[in-house]
């Protein structure tokens, strides 16, 4: 199940590769033509998949997040603005997420804070 539902992800990556360089409107309509079919057959074979899975499993957890956030993850398939996931966004907080453990012991609770508040401002200078 879980090759199966790679693989539908896969699919939808392919298609956002193809339309890198496009324009919004041609990734829109794109989207419309090619991802969103994909993505209601996804969400049926997902409704099929939790009704064969045992209440409380990890596997029932993992279809009823998705199930429960479907809005949000079928999203960016309504316009050719948004990205198909955050991934540009979760590298640009990963030096300070990992940077907190770093400047935990920086010698106060007051100076960590401070070094936190300035390596989001400067994140968000070098993003602007």
């Amino acid at each position: 199940m879980a090759a199966e539902a790679l693989q539908r992800i896969a699919e939808l990556y392919v298609i956002e590769a193809a339309m890198r360089d496009a324009t919004v409107d041609a990734r829109h309509e794109h989207r419309q033509r090619e991802a969103v079919p994909r993505l209601q057959a996804m969400h049926e074979w997902l409704i099929a998949q939790r009704l064969k899975t045992a209440d409380g499993s990890g596997l029932a957890r993992a279809i009823d997040y998705s199930l429960k956030r479907w809005q949000a993850l079928v999203r960016y398939a309504s316009s050719g603005h948004w990205p198909i996931d955050n991934n540009i966004c979760e590298n640009n907080i990963r030096p300070i997420a990992v940077g907190k453990k770093n400047w935990m012991f920086t010698g106060s609770a007051r100076a960590g804070a401070r070094a936190a508040a300035i390596q989001s401002l400067l994140a968000t200078a070098r993003h602007g």
